[in-house]
């Protein structure tokens, strides 16, 4: 019989980290597992799903070598019903004993006969991330990347580096957000999987290091580690794609608040786009439900050059989750009715595609 000892939030903590990289559905059943094992004098839990790993430093009691696994999903339940601060792992030949107090309360696991192998490890030629650097690109690009488009560049965070700065693409075929924070590694350009973004923002702390290579990235932070593969793909030359807004003729400036606002109010009769239009000191925002034979027309204030007769459709989804966030005036760029919108936000390009009409 072998002995664990921890502290409730720090086993909490590490279940709820390592819970990043266990699927909900295993194709593989040994990734339903979280790993839990003694090296050198320390605990070290570790888990993957093959396309990700992740392991995690835990301060505890440790009184035996121990090296076990047991069912991650149960084992986070169970130990998010416990109250008290001190839990006990009592490790027999097949099970694991948890108890927890005073109390003669417990829980019974089994023990996994399979072996967790992971690819964490440490970061070489690694580099400092700011933590508000890591909440930027989470925030950048969360809502706007995909996970499961057939153009597999879109399924990640585009990353073009140069003397020291990083301009971050994520969007979709209709919608794009292009940004730029510092980032001091070799001049390349990579995709950033959705699930590193994700892991970055769990594990974000003062002490974060990232380091990529020509197929991975992995980061280390706060006792964590954690490794997965780059997106595999050729990235498109984004430059190009942006270049657009030099051509813009027609600028409109508005208060985003008021925008949003008529926007919700406007979105409750279709689903699609809304019709701006546009009229001495003012922006139209119309839409025509023929289908249920309902109209709804609004009025808010902006400044603008655009032809009286100019109207363009945008997705009203689109300029909501563009705006989310965002306080004060703006200034949309148009070309034409076809062409790229573009709206400049302090260090940020949001780029739309207009709707038919």
């Amino acid at each position: 019989m072998k002995t664990l000892k921890f502290k409730r939030q720090i086993l909490l903590d590490a279940l709820y980290k390592t819970s990043i990289v266990v699927p909900a559905k295993p194709l593989i059943p040994y990734c339903e597992f979280v790993r839990i094992r003694k090296v050198g004098d320390h605990i070290l839990f570790s888990a993957t799903d093959v396309n990700q790993d992740i392991c995690i430093t835990v301060p505890c009691e440790i009184i035996d070598d121990v090296d076990i696994t047991l069912l991650h999903k149960d084992l986070w339940a169970y130990i998010k019903t416990i109250d008290s601060e001190e839990i006990t792992f009592i490790i027999e030949e097949k099970t694991c004993v948890i108890k927890y107090g005073d109390s003669d309360t417990k829980a019974v696991f089994p023990i996994g006969d399979g072996e967790i192998v992971i690819q964490a490890c440490d970061v070489e030629g690694k580099i400092f991330v700011r933590s508000e650097d890591v909440d930027a690109i989470y925030d950048g690009s969360n809502r706007f990347m995909e996970t499961n488009n057939v153009h597999e560049f879109l399924n990640g965070l585009m990353c073009f580096v140069h003397k020291g700065k990083a301009d971050f693409y994520a969007g979709s075929q209709q919608v794009f957000h292009k940004f730029t924070l510092p980032l001091d590694i070799t001049d390349q350009k990579f995709i950033l999987p959705h699930q590193f973004i994700r892991a970055m923002h769990v594990l974000n702390s003062e002490t974060m290091y990232i380091g990529v290579d020509a197929k991975s990235c992995w980061l280390e932070s706060a006792g964590a580690k954690y490794f997965t593969k780059l997106v595999d793909s050729e990235l498109p030359d984004m430059k190009k794609v942006f270049v657009g807004i030099k051509d813009s003729k027609i600028d409109v400036t508005f208060d985003v608040s008021s925008l949003l606002d008529a926007i919700k109010k406007a979105s409750v009769f279709t689903d699609n786009a809304l019709k701006f239009a546009f009229v001495k000191d003012s922006m139209r925002i119309y839409v025509v439900n023929s289908e249920q034979g309902k109209e709804f027309s609004t009025f808010i204030s902006c400044q603008h050059n655009a032809p009286d007769d100019f109207v363009i459709g945008l997705m009203h989804k689109l300029l909501t989750k563009v705006l989310q966030g965002v306080v004060g005036d703006v200034t949309m760029k148009i070309t034409d009715q076809k062409q790229p919108v573009f709206i400049p936000v302090e260090n940020s390009t949001y780029l739309i595609m207009p709707y038919a009409l």
